[in-house]
């Protein structure tokens, strides 16, 4: 969303480093198998005046498929929401991230269920 003239704020996953996918290719590029499993949702704020940039994390655990409502797509929003996985326990819930607070609620749902994309329903 536009945060003021030339200032653009980005809510967005980011890795580490984000290799080619495949055992091949993870191979070839001597990449850790487990390079995928980065995936942190984090806010970056582009200066586009000044021409820079600038990056804070959002949430520190394993989140994917980041979305708002539909209803704030675009503008200023406050939450975030995404599919969180806890892979030691084989469990994929939901995350609602405050941008504001720095919080976040995680729902994990009934053993046997698994949770992905968010959407929103009009």
């Amino acid at each position: 969303f536009e945060d003021g003239p030339g200032r653009v704020v980005v809510d967005a996953i980011h890795y580490d480093g984000l290799p080619a996918v495949g055992k091949q290719a993870l191979a070839q590029q001597q990449v850790e198998a487990d390079a995928g499993y980065g995936a942190r949702l984090r806010r970056t704020v582009l200066d586009l005046e000044g021409c820079t940039a600038s990056m804070r994390p959002a949430w520190q655990y394993y989140m994917e498929m980041p979305c708002v409502s539909d209803t704030v797509y675009g503008r200023r929003h406050r939450y975030v929401y995404g599919y969180s996985s806890v892979f030691e326990a084989a469990c994929i819930g939901l995350a609602k991230v405050d941008m504001d607070a720095g919080t976040a609620e995680r729902y994990e749902p009934p053993s046997g269920v698994i949770l992905l994309e968010p959407r929103f329903i009009p």
